[in-house]
């Protein structure tokens, strides 16, 4: 009766272990096995009753610091163009932004660097529309890319990435006529050559799954933001915006293989790639998501955030801004939104005194992940300013003086109920912001095991972004001196609840520092919780308490 019943309380631990993510790597292991360096992982063979938990003594407060983590925060964006041979005129200046260490700023600067880069790569010389050849160059030669993809990730950045057929990305579109109509457009002129293009960046994009935040849409229109162009104005097959939706499409089927977000530039191109019958200026009902359909990998990035009551026309359905996005919640809860935040010099920017409480709000409603550190000047310079009053000079196209005003609040209440500035409140939040609220650490009489029980909390607009898959490792540093041992449990990071358990017999009699290292399988991309005193930056892992044996 005894072995049945510890029998039980074992398949129930498992079946915990394998429901929270954790199981040990080596569970199976036979106990009197020899382990590795650095591997100190046994059979989990025990009743979780026999540990004594002690609640450990670190900070369980937000900390209210500036942290940079992967896939996240403000981006410095930088233009690559390519010509037809491949070359990248501008590669050494984009190098040399990535290699720039992130700045821990604590005031606006539109020259600050962070931990991500917004790419936004000219591929107009492979477009017959612009560069006049009377046939498009087949294929994208991206070759030289793999160098800015790569240095960013030997500095532990991360990329949003973005193609376009607009020349120098400035709006330079090419006038003609189809059909008797007059159109501007700087994409090929051949469709399938378009096509062809979205394939070989899906080749390109899938070697670098691991530093790609994800791929913005793009292609079409000025500034790649798939408007005021044929393709995202012309009907095909009779479909409206038939074009936008075959190019959706053809990210999507080309991207299969990995789990890279794909980011649109409007609402409208979701209800319309999800319902052929979708009926214009209406929102659809809400839809449920599961993380093996094709559609969750969808999102939206926003380049007319907060400038007017529609975004600048980013939201198509008139008057209805909140219930557009209580549907895009679906979609944005798990993938990264952002964009660039917009100045109106009239009354419709929301980021005004009157909207401000309700646009960080709103924030948390669209899980806000990432801003242009650069746009607008005006926004986040007025967001950083004393007293909430900003003033610009300067002369017009016609030389004429004028000026930009704003005298606003700017303050927001933190989670620890302190007013603080629009602009730090924006750094702190944009993206996740993880803390530990309960760190638990329990030993048997033998002190063979150690069981750990964790909590978060997410202060942060943002989730992590769904394709991040963050393995914990244990690191155990004697505090009496000597070599540390790390192990990986097996449990992937997500935010929620974790209870699991580790062999220790192999470590020596002793104090120990225990650190959590949330990381990516090889080490790279870690992440920093937001607790007082946790982080340790060489071991880029987070102190979460103390294990004596």
């Amino acid at each position: 009766m005894l072995s049945k019943l510890k029998f039980f309380i074992f398949t129930d631990f498992l079946c915990i272990l394998l429901l929270t993510g954790c199981l040990n790597v080596n569970f199976f292991n036979s106990a009197d096995s020899k382990n590795e360096e650095n591997d100190f992982s046994g059979v989990l063979e025990y009743n979780e009753n026999e540990l004594s938990f002690v609640k450990q003594s670190i900070s369980y407060v937000d900390s209210d610091a500036i942290i940079y983590n992967p896939d996240m925060g403000f981006y410095s964006a930088e233009t690559v163009k390519i010509a037809a041979n491949g070359s990248i005129s501008n590669l050494s200046d984009v190098n040399d932004e990535i290699n720039y260490k992130s700045d821990k700023v604590y005031s606006y600067k539109s020259s600050t660097h962070f931990n991500l880069v917004h790419l936004k790569v000219d591929i107009s010389a492979f477009s017959g529309r612009v560069n006049g050849t009377d046939k498009d160059v087949e294929n994208l030669n991206l070759s030289n890319l793999k160098s800015i993809l790569q240095n960013a990730r030997e500095n532990n950045k991360t990329i949003i990435i973005r193609f376009a057929y607009d020349k120098d990305y400035n709006e330079n579109l090419v006038s003609y006529k189809e059909n008797g109509k007059s159109y501007k457009a700087c994409e090929p002129i051949s469709f399938d050559i378009l096509l062809k293009h979205i394939s070989d960046i899906c080749l390109f994009v899938e070697q670098y799954t691991d530093v790609i935040t994800a791929v913005e849409c793009g292609m079409v229109g000025p500034w790649g933001e798939m408007h005021s162009t044929y393709y995202a104005t012309a009907d095909k097959d009779g479909v409206e915006l038939g074009y936008i939706i075959a190019i959706m499409k053809q990210f999507l089927d080309g991207l299969s293989n990995c789990k890279v977000p794909l980011l649109v530039r409007q609402p409208q191109f979701i209800y319309r790639y999800l319902d052929s019958g979708y009926v214009k200026d209406t929102v659809p009902a809400k839809i449920d998501l599961t993380p093996d359909s094709v559609f969750y990998r969808l999102g939206l990035y926003n380049d007319g955030y907060l400038g007017s009551g529609t975004d600048l026309g980013t939201f198509k359905v008139k008057n209805k801004r909140k219930e557009e996005i209580e549907y895009l919640k679906a979609f944005t809860d798990h993938t990264p939104y952002g964009g660039e935040l917009c100045y109106d010099s009239g009354s419709g920017g929301l980021w005004r005194s009157s909207y401000l409480q309700n646009t960080v709000q709103e924030m948390y409603d669209v899980h806000l992940s990432f801003l242009n550190i650069a746009w607008n000047n005006h926004v986040l310079a007025w967001a950083d300013s004393e007293n909430g009053y900003y003033k610009y000079d300067y002369v017009d196209d016609n030389d004429v003086p004028k000026s930009i005003e704003i005298s606003e609040n700017n303050l927001v209440k933190n989670e620890n109920g302190k007013d603080e500035k629009f602009f730090q409140y924006l750094i702190k939040h944009m993206g996740y912001r993880y803390i530990v609220t309960d760190s638990q650490i329990g030993n048997n009489d033998e002190k063979s095991y150690a069981g750990f029980k964790l909590a978060f909390k997410n202060n942060g607009f943002a989730n992590i972004p769904y394709h991040r898959q963050k393995v914990m490792t244990l690191i155990f540093v004697p505090q009496n001196g000597g070599a540390k041992s790390e192990l990986k449990t097996n449990c992937v990071f997500d935010g929620s609840v974790k209870s699991f358990a580790v062999s220790t017999e192999s470590l020596s009699e002793g104090k120990y520092n225990v650190y959590l290292k949330i990381s990516d399988e090889n080490g790279n991309y870690p992440i920093e919780l937001a607790n007082k005193g946790m982080w340790d930056k060489n071991l880029k892992a987070n102190k979460i308490g103390i294990f004596t044996k």
